[in-house]
């Protein structure tokens, strides 16, 4: 549970950063630019405990036109530089959401001509250039590290 008070906040948000630097075992710093994320990246996922590093999941190429190219589908990114200011973003940190198309599903009302999810994440560079984009409590971590411009 996040707590209520805007200090106890801020202080449960930088003891979550301090759990992150520490796993990705690199400085953070906020993401700020459009141009941090430009090009195509592997994204990996970083699990709880045991920091256990996956195979790529999948390949992101971030589009200057606020669309990703993701497997075979077109999803939409916006970079929050002030934070995306929700429940657990209080603190003005960058984030980052993506939008993701999901298909029609004839059968269910509402769903028939499909609708998208948004997924925000709070973001940092560490200062090997990858991008870190971890759950509220840092428990699970999306790593994005380049591979062309």
């Amino acid at each position: 549970m996040f707590p209520d008070d805007p200090k106890e906040a801020l202080a449960y948000f930088r003891g979550v950063e301090a759990a992150i630097q520490a796993k990705v075992g690199a400085v953070l710093t906020p993401l700020l630019s459009d141009n941090d994320r430009i090009g195509t990246w592997e994204m990996r996922f970083w699990g709880a405990e045991r920091l256990k590093v996956s195979l790529p999941t999948f390949v992101v190429k971030f589009n200057r036109d606020g669309t990703a190219n993701v497997r075979d589908e077109i999803w939409k990114w916006k970079l929050y530089p002030g934070g995306h200011q929700c429940w657990w973003d209080t603190n003005g940190h960058p984030s980052l959401s993506f939008v993701i198309p999901i298909a029609p599903v004839p059968h269910i009302p509402g769903l028939e001509k499909g609708t998208s999810q948004e997924e925000t994440s709070h973001v940092w560079k560490t200062s090997d250039a990858r991008v870190v984009l971890p759950n509220a409590d840092g428990s699970a971590i999306k790593l994005l590290s380049r591979t062309s411009l």
